[in-house]
């Protein structure tokens, strides 16, 4: 049964990703420990534990970071665009999902413009076997409903071209 502080010392050399630690003298591991020293091997690294209980080893992986900076806002009739951002050193790409259809729908990185509300933006990447995956980074969308309605086969406008009064003649 694991418990208390592990503390891990480097005794030569540096941290690097895929670095791997195994305990000794135990022949099963179960549970947690209470604390990790030091929390992290090294700024833009993180302690893989999820071996532990089967081998008794710890990897280093190497964390992600994605960029997805803010989203201009919208009006519901705009056209398709696209979004980017950029994430970690996994190799994965950095997909988008959003949190409501009704809103925007997302192809790769093209944003499609559904109707109006807001809607969240979700940039993610997975991990590989070197680098856990990135935190998610969410933006917001903010769609306005532009006015453009199309009335043309309900009301007649007359006269044409209008000179003093208007008239609206609707079924």
């Amino acid at each position: 049964f694991l418990g208390g502080a592990l503390k891990i010392v480097l005794l030569g050399g540096s941290w690097s990703v895929g670095n791997t630690f195994r305990l000794i003298k135990a022949s099963t591991y179960s549970g947690n420990f209470s604390e990790i020293i030091p929390s992290a091997p090294a700024p833009g690294f993180a302690w893989d534990m999820s071996l532990m209980e089967t081998s008794g080893t710890i990897r280093i992986m190497g964390t992600q970071t994605i960029l997805f900076g803010p989203l201009p806002g919208k009006l519901s009739h705009d056209d398709p665009f696209t979004i980017s951002a950029t994430g970690g050193a996994s190799g994965n790409p950095v997909t988008f999902t959003s949190s409501d259809p009704k809103v925007a729908m997302i192809s790769g990185n093209t944003v499609t413009i559904t109707g109006p509300g807001v809607a969240f933006i979700t940039a993610s990447q997975e991990g590989n076997s070197l680098y856990m995956p990135a935190d998610n980074v969410t933006q917001l969308l903010n769609v306005i409903e532009d006015g453009i309605i199309d009335i043309s086969a309900k009301f007649r406008i007359y006269p044409n071209p209008v000179a003093g009064h208007l008239y609206i003649n609707g079924e």
